[in-house]
């Protein structure tokens, strides 16, 4: 129990210390506001994390105006009405560039306004808060972070309940044959869900086990990487914003936080694994019990995104976290059976001697 607080104490104390702050140098070139519309170039771009010459590509159709938001007088206002001819239609999936930045403190909506421009004859004004909410940044990494960011809860919904469905269909079939029927399917769909997120099932049939380490780490991996997201979304998402506008898939990047260089790192893991599973799977099982295999571990670790989402922001996920990795440890390593492996198919035989699979002989 003593060594068990330790790990958890340790884990927190690891993610508190962290740095989670990009480097920000204050340039001594940048030059200072004269009046209240003026922004400054640097503070701008650490508060809002883009500037002139930033592309964003629209989401949806925009409207653009000629001029920003009457900021002076009355008479100015009405000068400035918007008319059919003041106003730009921009359609869905169109490319803008920032052209110019002011700053209106007399609208009570958003005081930023930002001037984007499609080409050198279609430019505009609209607030910030629009062009936000209607555009993404320029840039694939980001366009999967905004489209994962929105949907993600009903894709893991809708992907965990598949999985389910395959999962229960396989095992009726299955039951049917009256090849394997020991067990309910209640029973039988919480087993392969356990094998397949760290000990996978052997040629034989549900009992024993494939021996690796892969599908565990696969499960630790989504494990931390949840962690980390959560951690930067909850207590500082400054961090995980200026990473949506500037992503890189190098974690050795000198500009990113040690946090955002972790993230990478395991998501680089994370593929890696999953692929080393599947080429692992396809060799010793087949095409068709990998993939069912996989469905499994997918299972799992959707289970494991969902549970860790909702709980880290109260904290206890980080417990949770901890628990999860000792028991996923301990489990792996007292249930994993002692026997050999041929070196030339992998798969496991009783003893040394000729392989009952492929007939290689090992000594």
């Amino acid at each position: 129990m003593n060594k068990f607080l330790q790990i958890v104490l340790t884990v927190v104390s690891a993610v508190a210390l962290v740095s989670c702050y990009y480097s920000h140098p204050n340039k001594l070139d940048h030059w200072v506001p004269s009046d209240d519309a003026t922004i400054d170039s640097v503070n701008f771009r650490i508060a809002h994390h883009y500037w002139k010459g930033f592309n964003f590509e629209t989401t949806d159709s925009l409207v653009l105006t000629a001029h920003p938001a009457p900021q002076q007088t009355d008479a100015l206002a009405e000068l400035r009405v918007e008319t059919a001819a003041d106003s730009i239609g921009i359609k869905r999936k169109e490319r803008l560039v920032v052209a110019d930045i002011l700053y209106v403190p007399a609208d009570t909506v958003d005081t930023v306004w930002v001037k984007v421009a499609r080409d050198q004859l279609t430019q505009g004004w609209l607030r910030e808060t629009e062009l936000l909410e209607h555009a993404v940044a320029d840039a694939p990494i980001s366009k999967f972070i905004h489209a994962f960011s929105d949907r993600r809860t009903i894709i893991f919904v809708s992907v965990l309940g598949a999985v389910a469905l395959l999962l229960a269909l396989h095992l009726i079939r299955r039951r049917r044959d009256k090849r394997n029927s020991e067990g309910s399917l209640p029973q039988r769909m919480r087993q392969w869900l356990g094998i397949s997120s760290g000990l996978l099932m052997a040629p034989g049939g549900w009992k024993g086990a494939y021996r690796s380490f892969y599908p565990t780490l696969v499960c630790l991996t989504v494990s931390g990487i949840t962690a980390l997201y959560c951690s930067m979304q909850t207590f500082v998402p400054s961090t995980w914003v200026e990473y949506y506008f500037h992503p890189t898939l190098n974690p050795f990047t000198p500009e990113l936080p040690l946090i955002m260089k972790s993230f990478v790192f395991c998501v680089w893991l994370l593929v890696i694994v999953t692929l080393a599973v599947l080429i692992d799977l396809w060799k010793q099982e087949g095409i068709t019990m990998a993939l069912v295999h996989i469905g499994g571990l997918a299972c799992t670790s959707i289970i494991i995104y969902l549970v860790l989402t909702f709980t880290i922001p109260l904290y206890i996920g980080y417990v949770l976290l901890a628990a999860y990795w000792l028991y996923a440890l301990v489990r792996y390593f007292r249930l994993r059976p002692r026997a050999y492996c041929c070196g030339h198919c992998g798969r496991p035989i009783p003893q040394l001697g000729q392989c009952p699979h492929c007939g290689a002989e090992n000594k």
